[in-house]
């Protein structure tokens, strides 16, 4: 509810008999926060969304009530004067009078509407004592009252499964529409696993949504431990929000996770001409794990607390360089992104952040750009070590490598190596077990996006 609207009562003048005017006494007024709505905010749900809102009005001592209601402007403009109606007029006369509308939300208001406001405007009338004179609450303000829809994302599986066994995974998501919850209208969901009490996510999979059903299901072939699962859902349909389902632990014996697949490379992104709503994406494909590659997903996230757009469709690997970015606000700051796809869901993206100029200001020239990603990073394993190797950047627009990082999964702390080494010995790994790495750079500009994943397993 946004407060600070006062809604001022203005004068009618209705002449009655024609007798002689008679001087207005003070205007009753509805203070800045004296609508209030019960609840706050409306949560759509299947059914009807019961909700009420009362208004208190300072009275002038020689004014009585006549009569009052309630008009509510849906999201799209529509007018409702059966909403909400009046369940306690008090005739009071000369103190503060508190006035109580309920009503309900029909669900047919869900779907594209659902996420908006609807406005409210209070209509009361009183008559001074005397009575040539009406008054009446003024239609030109109104209190605004959010009404919210909701995305949801379930995830099912077994509560236990044999020690590097296949976990089966399925769920299914939906979305609040005109006939309460709905399938969505297909997308993509994504998979990943936490090692409890660790606080990082490992991504194992995608799996498209039924357009049907809403439905996905996904198969991990090998589960070694016990670990927490959690779906990200990404529909395609307007007005349905991207979702996270709850987790949900599956205990299993003595093991290792299951190692993520290799997914495609990371693209070339930099920043090309920004506008104060435009920003253009200088970006190219992935130098590394091309294969199967079937288009490419952009997208946003604001840093000023704005929604993000859907980001569910996937251009064709045919698409113009660069990728404009439209319908952002003036100086709002962004975190743009490139993923490549493949028919088993999406790699890693490349990131770069971004200021839209200022109204009245000229576009800022582009900014410096990262290296790409180091390439063809290979592993070979060792007696309790792992030896990597990779090549450099194929582009680092003139500046020189600093240092190299390589992250291992499952280890917190990253390995650094400077600039002028491509190799490193990942020392105390266990004989047996299959590690997997990834490495990228770093330059004045920043960092670069991840190399391919490479494995290695120590051995005697």
């Amino acid at each position: 509810m946004l407060s600070g609207l006062l809604l001022i009562l203005s004068l009618l003048s209705i002449g009655l008999g024609g007798g002689a005017a008679v001087a207005a006494p003070t205007y009753p007024t509805i203070a800045p926060d004296a609508v209030k709505f019960t609840p706050a905010v409306t949560q759509f749900n299947d059914a009807s969304s019961g909700w009420s809102a009362s208004v208190e009005v300072d009275v002038p001592g020689d004014w009585a009530f006549v009569s009052g209601s309630m008009t509510v402007y849906d999201p799209k403009g529509v007018a409702h004067t059966d909403w909400l109606k009046l369940s306690d007029a008090s005739r009071r006369v000369g103190q503060l009078h508190t006035l109580t509308f309920t009503g309900s939300i029909p669900n047919e208001v869900g779907g594209g509407l659902n996420r908006g406001y609807v406005r409210a405007y209070p209509q009361i009338y009183y008559r001074s004592t005397n009575g040539s004179l009406y008054y009446a609450s003024s239609s030109g303000y109104g209190w605004y009252h959010q009404v919210v829809g909701d995305t949801r994302a379930s995830l099912v599986a077994p509560a236990s499964v044999t020690s590097g066994s296949a976990l089966r995974l399925s769920g299914e998501v939906t979305c609040f529409g005109a006939a309460g919850y709905r399938a969505v209208d297909g997308g993509w969901v994504e998979i990943y696993y936490s090692e409890p009490g660790s606080g990082s996510w490992t991504y194992v999979g995608g799996e498209p949504i039924s357009r049907a059903t809403g439905g996905w299901s996904h198969t991990v072939l090998s589960v070694g431990a016990t670990l927490d699962w959690q779906v990200r859902s990404y529909p395609n349909s307007n007005g349905c929000d991207n979702a996270v389902s709850p987790t949900r632990r599956v205990t299993a014996g003595s093991g290792e996770p299951p190692a993520p697949p290799p997914g495609p490379g990371i693209p070339g992104l930099s920043v090309g001409t920004v506008t104060q709503h435009t920003v253009a994406l200088d970006w190219s494909p992935p130098t590394e794990n091309t294969a199967g590659i079937i288009g490419y997903r952009f997208g946003w996230e604001s840093e000023s607390g704005l929604p993000q757009p859907s980001w569910s469709q996937v251009y064709g690997v045919g698409i113009d360089d660069p990728f404009v970015m439209t319908n952002l606000c003036a100086g709002c700051t962004y975190s743009m992104w490139v993923e490549a796809v493949t028919a088993n869901g999406s790699g890693d993206r490349a990131r770069v952040s971004v200021t839209t100029t200022a109204a009245g200001t000229p576009p800022r020239p582009p900014a410096v750009r990262r290296p790409s990603p180091p390439r063809a990073l290979y592993g070979r394993g060792g007696n309790r070590k792992a030896v990597l190797r990779w090549t450099a950047p194929a582009r680092t627009y003139g500046a020189r490598v600093n240092w190299y990082c390589v992250h291992q999964y499952g280890r917190r702390a990253d390995r650094c190596v400077s600039g002028s080494r491509r190799s490193l010995v990942a020392y105390g790994l266990s004989n047996g077990r299959v590690y997997s790495f990834r490495v990228r750079a770093h330059t004045v500009a920043g960092w670069s996006g991840w190399s391919n994943l490479a494995h290695a397993r120590p051995h005697r």
